[in-house]
């Protein structure tokens, strides 16, 4: 029973990932036709994200502080999204929890762009839903998709 509840679980954060891939694919695709060229940046991929996500009637956080851990600059460093489902009706089953980061990648220097992407995979693999902010919001979502 409890594998069957692990199942549905990922089956909903890799519904919601394919969602968001899907339609931030037709979102780009909407703005290159329309001759927006310049305006491409990591964040203003936020909004669609966000619309995409309550939608679907997922939760996001955007720019989730982790605790205890600072960029070089001093700042707290952050995961980009995370969405969450809490359990619904008294029932004690995970809904769902998804943490992402975003890259934009511009293709004018491959090296650095990397770099980024080791980042953030390194930063995804480090980080649980207790060293979060909101961790107690979490706490009942299940162990996270990344």
């Amino acid at each position: 029973m409890h594998t069957d509840i692990g199942r549905k679980q990922k089956e909903r954060e890799r519904r919601l990932v394919r969602r968001l891939v899907d339609g931030l694919a037709g979102w780009l695709t909407f703005r290159q036709a329309g001759g927006a060229r310049t305006l491409y940046s990591e964040y203003s991929l936020y909004p669609p994200i966000y619309e995409i996500a309550t939608g679907r009637a997922w939760p996001v956080l955007a720019q989730e502080p982790i605790m205890n851990s600072t960029r070089g600059d001093g700042a707290p460093s952050t995961i980009d999204f995370v969405f969450y489902e809490k359990p619904r009706g008294g029932s004690q089953a995970s809904r769902g929890l998804v943490m992402m980061e975003l890259k934009y990648l511009r293709g004018e220097n491959t090296t650095n762009e990397l770099e980024g992407l080791h980042d953030d995979f390194t930063k995804l693999r480090m980080v649980s839903p207790n060293t979060l902010r909101n961790a107690t919001s979490f706490l009942a979502c299940g162990a996270p998709g990344k």
